[in-house]
């Protein structure tokens, strides 16, 4: 009789371990690729916990993984994540690395709350809405004082001397116009734009031609530098001195 339940148990053991190879076998031979196997729940379960902590092995065990672009710590293919639930569909977006062989799963959780869980959830909520308003608010401040600013600025542009110049010449952009009311210069500007930068027309204008074309000398007296250049009569300075 002994030997009968010693045989038994030996055989249940056996199957035991067949069984433990078996799936191991499964796994990592019949069902190669990247994926995630959790532990303890599965896809479209019903939560009713609001902190809880998936449990599972990622495999091949020394894939990166990463849940919801967050990066998880993986020990020996072994993983732990916690997780605030919230009540309705909980979805989790899984990644999974290997080498630059990546491999996506999908899941949801249903969370169903009640008592402290929820009442957890609802200040959640609450506070979050308290630091959109604030944020909120302080945005609406930050617009106005930028609205304000521009308003002030638009007025200090509209008494300037570049805003009289733009007014003469719309087709010159703004940075022209103040350039030109501190009566700078650069090769590039206009003929027009190098009278009103000096506030008047040149002292002597030299024209010459070399056989390609006119070419322009305006001279300024008492000014340095005197002398601008248009070298292919296009009403454009292309040097000076």
């Amino acid at each position: 009789m002994k030997k009968i339940i010693f045989g038994v148990i030996m055989a249940f053991v056996i199957y035991m371990i067949i069984d433990v190879i078996i799936d191991r076998f499964k796994k990592d031979i019949l069902f190669k690729g990247e994926r995630v196997e959790l532990v303890g729940i599965k896809n479209n379960d019903t939560v009713n916990k609001r902190d809880i902590i998936l449990k599972g092995e990622v495999f091949p065990n020394n894939a990166e993984l990463e849940i919801n672009n967050e990066k998880v710590i993986v020990r020996n293919g072994q993983f732990n994540y916690p997780f605030q639930i919230f009540s309705g569909d909980n979805h989790f977006y899984i990644k999974i690395n290997d080498g630059g062989n990546v491999s996506n799963q999908t899941m949801v959780l249903v969370g169903k709350l009640f008592g402290n869980d929820l009442l957890s959830e609802k200040k959640y909520y609450s506070n979050l809405d308290k630091t959109k308003k604030i944020e909120s608010e302080k945005e609406e401040r930050e617009k106005q004082i930028a609205e304000k600013g521009k308003e002030k600025e638009d007025r200090k542009w509209k008494m300037s001397k570049a805003y009289s110049i733009f007014k003469k010449h719309p087709n010159w952009s703004r940075e022209e116009c103040e350039a030109i009311a501190k009566g700078h210069y650069w090769i590039g500007m206009s003929y027009e734009m190098l009278k009103v930068s000096f506030g008047r027309k040149p002292s002597r204008i030299n024209p010459s031609n070399y056989g390609t074309g006119v070419n322009y000398q305006y001279c300024f007296e008492n000014i340095t530098p005197s002398c601008f250049y248009d070298n292919n009569g296009d009403g454009i300075i292309d040097a000076y001195n």
